[in-house]
């Protein structure tokens, strides 16, 4: 096997789905929520949500188990890899 110092390293797309600029935009639609909404009820900075929906930023982890603690139909594998179905296949057990 070859060894490969860390500068000839290729660029290697790590991601396997969908973007958080992507998956954002689509959980928006889903929950029809504006910007501000959608920061407001996932405590994301403005700013923060300008990257994010410009595709400079990602999503933080707080933000993502918000989304997942209030929307447990959107499934933690979809909004963590952008891969796979949307929704969450999770059976809701308090009902």
């Amino acid at each position: 096997m070859e060894n490969v110092l860390p500068s000839e390293r290729k660029n290697v797309k790590t991601s396997v789905g969908l973007s958080d600029k992507s998956k954002v935009r689509i959980i928006m639609k889903y929950l029809s929520m504006t910007r501000d909404e959608f920061c407001n009820e996932f405590r994301v900075l403005k700013s923060t949500m300008e990257g994010i929906l410009k595709g400079s930023s990602k999503l933080g982890c707080k933000s993502k188990g918000k989304i997942i603690e209030l929307y447990p139909e959107i499934s933690k594998i979809w909004l963590e890899y952008g891969a796979g179905d949307r929704k969450s296949t999770r059976l809701n057990s308090s009902h």
